[in-house]
């Protein structure tokens, strides 16, 4: 039988940076985007789970699949995450500095973002938590609103099969029969569930194709 390579999936995802330990054990509801060589293959809305390797949480395990597919072909993988979907973040401090003038900016993203995730935002934008709102230029603004919508990361890895839920990757499909699960290169052989080269995203998916193909299984023998 032809057995595709397998990864984990349903995995969380190791990323290139040194500042994690900074937002490590943080939530927060994002959209997450998958670019592989610089195009965009998938994109996830959720509960992201920010860690002291990277990024968890549903909607990255739900690229993680073809994150390491990618990386085993040598592609370079990146995730950019919208941390405020739908918010335009400049409309946003604007208005709540001219409600309250001159607040520092730390001040001003209160209640929207967790502190520990704005002071990383803040530092890549080279801007400090106690500058006024009114003495940042324009440019600072924009890069600090960039990075809110368009956090972009490194994808090296994900963690290894005993931190992931399912595999990705087993028996082509190719070479087994769908109406019954039988092979068709070895008669009385009936091949199931996560043997297959089949993962599903979160949410009872995989359970499911796993008691459905054995069920057919069962009917076909």
């Amino acid at each position: 039988h032809t057995v595709n390579k397998t990864f984990p999936a349903l995995v969380p995802l190791k990323c290139k940076g040194d500042f994690f330990k900074e937002w490590a054990n943080l939530r927060v509801d994002a959209d997450i985007s998958l670019i592989v060589n610089g195009n965009m293959l998938d994109i996830e809305t959720g509960e992201v789970q920010l860690t002291d390797y990277g990024i968890s949480g549903i909607p990255v395990f739900n690229i993680s699949s073809k994150a390491n597919k990618n990386l085993d072909l040598g592609n370079k993988v990146e995730v950019i995450i919208n941390f405020l979907p739908g918010v335009d973040l400049l409309e946003l401090l604007n208005e709540r500095n001219r409600s309250i003038s001159n607040h520092t900016v730390s001040e001003l993203f209160e209640t929207i973002l967790p502190y520990q995730l704005i002071s990383v935002l803040l530092k890549k934008a080279s801007i400090k938590e106690s500058d006024k709102w009114n003495d940042i230029d324009n440019s600072k603004k924009e890069e600090l609103a960039n990075l809110v919508n368009r956090f972009k990361l490194e994808v090296v890895a994900s963690l290894d099969f005993d931190r992931g839920q399912v595999a990705t990757g087993g028996v082509s499909l190719n070479e087994i029969n769908p109406d019954t699960m039988e092979s068709t290169k070895v008669k009385n052989l009936y091949i199931v569930g996560e043997l297959l080269d089949v993962d599903g995203k979160c949410g009872g998916f995989n359970l499911g194709f796993a008691f459905i193909t054995g069920y057919i299984a069962g009917r076909g023998v």
